[in-house]
This record gives structure tokens, C-alpha cells and sequence, in this order.
């Protein structure tokens, strides 16, 4: 049996950072064969540079199933793909997740040469295995065709998404192949990558995320760091903001934000929260493909979790100077109100850089 799940294309891992609960971060297809597994979430990052695109990618899924296929979209034929640090998002979504602020008393390498292989109506650019992901970098002149060349070579795919991929193949657009093993689906959430995959393109900056349209899921989370020379952000999705003032945390010191940004998307009828925008935050990588492409570069990340049946069209994206990190000040107990934050109680004034001595005390967590 094989049951379509689509992703925007990469990523996923379900984490409690800090003391915030979150569901993991999610984008192309995901295909699963031989009973039942769902999409997590997904985390992606774009780095725009000055003649090409490089995508990171990283997946969590959870259920049984025995075989996974995982189909990326990319704007030209891309390189080889590669596997690059573990622990990439982890770190990235310490450095810029929403600060959220507890109110407590007291305190307001990819340089392998692509082959040529041609195989009917579909080019096999190169063929590969990086660690337990077998690849292919694929071009075609039809949907059918793309598929039909996947279920022969065993790469778990769905008819269903013959319609989105012909979009893809008229638009010129190639793509990346990956099917795991058994071996790689262990545990209740297995994570897959995080994979990039740089592409020589000079377009304007796109992220591909109209297969998760297809997905089965009620909600796809994706969170998207997007790193280019400006601030950049969607111009073809709304910006959401959340309600500030219906921030909480339950007694565990559990905040209530990721219930409150999808209120505030569904309430817009789809979109992305900015929660980080400004200089990238002097991130390392020991993979050769992305050493250095952060320098002197400006970094937005944006999160979504809404129905697949928003996400209609790719992410584009243009210049937005005026982005900026939102602040989350205070967090009371649920049913409390703020306790004074934001400001000394009444007859207990305090100079302003008592209150910013203050402050630097306070408890912070982030999400991830």
C-alpha cells in the first residue's frame, strides 16, 4: 500500500526547548509504503545567494511504515545533495526562537560533476546513497513519467501527485529523490537529514512548498530560516502577528504560543509569523557546502502551521526592510493577569535601570 504525505520539502523534529513545549518544525513530497506513518513537521533554510539557491532540509515522521520516498522540487538541476550538521536547526532555533519572557515576582560540499543519463522521457542527473537515503537528481518532460521512473527504481511515489509535478516540469523546474529503508525508520520519530541541496540558479528566491497541498495531515508546521544579503520575506503570503497580551505559561512553565500562533494564521486564513529578523547569528558549519554562506548575510525565520489545503502556491520572496524580532516581554501564569510586568505595581516605582537590572534576571526559554 502506499499513501501519499506531502512536506513543503524538508525537515522536522519534535522538541521542548527550554521549558516551552512546541510541536517539531516541518515541505515537498513524502511517500509512504506498507502501513501507516505520518509527517511530524519539517524545518528548511534558503540561502539566497548571488547566483544560486542552497535548500537545507530536515524531516521528522512518526508511525510504521517500512519504506519512505522524498521528493524535492528545485528551480534548476541542482548539485549532487549532501548531508550537513546534525544539529543545525537545534542550534539555529536556540539562537533565534521567540524569546519568551517568564513574569516572576520581583520583575516586570557538493562539487561531484552530474552525469548525464538519460532513461526514457526522464534525465537521471546522478544517483547516490547518503547514509541510510538513497538519491536521485531528476529531470522530466511529464508527471507520469517522473512517477513511473520512481516506482520502477523502487522510490515509493503516488499517482496523486502527477498534477503538482507537471506544474513543476512546465515551470522548467528539476528534482531530488530520496527513499529510505526500514533501517532509517526506527523509534516513534525518526528524523531524516538535514540534506542541502545547491542549486545554480539566478531567479528570484523561491521555496517549494506546493506539495504539501497534498498531505493528509490536518496541519503542516513548517519553520523556514531564509538568509540573504536584505531582510526578505513572502509576498505572496500574509504576515500574522500573534496576541501578545493572550501569552501564558501553565505551571510546568509551559507557554501556550504555539497554540496561539496557529489561532492567529487560521484566523488570517493562512500565513507566516516573523519570530527572528536581523544580522544571522554567527552560526559555524563543519559541512565544506555551507561554511561561510551565513557571513555578513541578514536572517528571517518564519513559522507556519496551517492546512495543507493553503499551501497553494511556492514561497516568493522579496526585500522587507521593515522586519523586525518580535518581543515577548511577559509571560503570566494562565488566569493570572500580567502581575505588574511591563511595569513596577503601583507605590513600588523603580529607576529605569533598576528595571533593566531587573530584567536581565528574568528566566527566558526559548523555543526551538
Amino acid at each position: 500500500m502506499h499513501r501519499l504525505l506531502v512536506s513543503i520539502g524538508f525537515w522536522a523534529l519534535a522538541v521542548t526547548a527550554l521549558g516551552v513545549s512546541r510541536p517539531a518544525n516541518a515541505c515537498p513530497c513524502l511517500t509512504f509504503a506498507n502501513s501507516h506513518a505520518d509527517e511530524v513537521a519539517q524545518r528548511a533554510m534558503l540561502i539566497v545567494n548571488s547566483d544560486s539557491l542552497d535548500y537545507v532540509l530536515q524531516i521528522a515522521v512518526q508511525g510504521n511504515a517500512t519504506e519512505l520516498g522524498w521528493l524535492i522540487p528545485t528551480p534548476a538541476v541542482p548539485d549532487v545533495p549532501v548531508l550537513v550538521d546534525k544539529d543545525l536547526f537545534d542550534t539555529l532555533g536556540q539562537m533565534t526562537g521567540p524569546m519568551l519572557v517568564s513574569c516572576q515576582a520581583g520583575g516586570a560540499c557538493a562539487t561531484d560533476a552530474l552525469q548525464y543519463k538519460g532513461e526514457g522521457n526522464v534525465t537521471v542527473w546522478a544517483e547516490g546513497k547518503l547514509d541510510n537515503l538513497d538519491y536521485a537528481v531528476l529531470s522530466a518532460s511529464d508527471g507520469s513519467d517522473l512517477t513511473a521512473w520512481m516506482q520502477s527504481h523502487n522510490y515509493p511515489t503516488n499517482n496523486a501527485i502527477t498534477l503538482v509535478v507537471n506544474n513543476y516540469i512546465d515551470a522548467g523546474w528539476s528534482f531530488v529523490a530520496f527513499k529510505v529503508g526500514a533501517n532509517a525508520l526506527q523509534g516513534d520519530q525518526p528524523v531524516l537529514g538535514p540534506v542541502a541541496i545547491h542549486i545554480p540558479y539566478t531567479g528570484a528566491p523561491v521555496f517549494p512548498i506546493k506539495l504539501s497541498s497534498l498531505s493528509v495531515t490536518t496541519s503542516v508546521s513548517l519553520v523556514l530560516y531564509v538568509a540573504a544579503g536584505d531582510l526578505l520575506a513572502p509576498s505572496n503570503y500574509e504576515l500574522v502577528s500573534i496576541d501578545k497580551s493572550a501569552l501564558t505559561e501553565d505551571a510546568d512553565g509551559n507557554a501556550n504560543y504555539n497554540d496561539l500562533l496557529k489561532q492567529a494564521i487560521d484566523a488570517k486564513g493562512g500565513g507566516f509569523v516573523v519570530e527572528y529578523a536581523g544580522n544571522e547569528p554567527g552560526m559555524t558549519f563543519s559541512a565544506p557546502l555551507l561554511q561561510g554562506k551565513l557571513t555578513g548575510k541578514k536572517l528571517v525565520r518564519l513559522h507556519t502551521d496551517q492546512a495543507p489545503s493553503k499551501f497553494q502556491n511556492d514561497v516568493e520572496l522579496t526585500v522587507r526592510s521593515d522586519l523586525v524580532t518580535p518581543a515577548y516581554d511577559c509571560l503570566p501564569k494562565a488566569g493570572e493577569t500580567s502581575g505588574g510586568c511591563g511595569g513596577a505595581p503601583a507605590g513600588n516605582a523603580l529607576p529605569l535601570l533598576a528595571l533593566v537590572a531587573i530584567v536581565a534576571w528574568l528566566p527566558r526559554r526559548r523555543p526551538s
